[in-house]
Order: structure tokens, then C-alpha cells, then sequence
């Protein structure tokens, strides 16, 4: 009974640390990236259909 318990305080632990406010930011964070890096993707794509 007891591994499960520590089991399942462990899996509340994880959880609530997936919903600060520092993991909504890091998303954030990594969404722009993605944008950025898709943006320059498609800069590239044009330069090389011009060129």
C-alpha cells in the first residue's frame, strides 16, 4: 500500500508542477522560437524560389 501511495503523491507532485506559471512561460518561450525558426524557413524558401 505504501510504494502506492508514494506513487501516487509523486504523480500530484509532477502535475502540479506542470501547471506553473515557469512551464506556461517556457511554452511560450518555445512557441516564438517555432514561430522564428518557421519564419526564417520561409525567408529562405522565397530567397532560394527568387534567386
Amino acid at each position: 500500500m505504501l510504494p502506492r501511495l508514494i506513487a501516487f503523491a509523486a504523480l500530484l507532485a509532477l502535475a502540479a508542477c506542470a501547471s506553473t506559471p515557469e512551464r506556461r512561460a517556457l511554452d511560450d518561450f518555445n512557441s516564438t522560437v517555432g514561430t522564428a525558426n518557421q519564419t526564417v524557413s520561409n525567408i529562405r524558401l522565397i530567397r532560394s524560389l527568387v534567386d
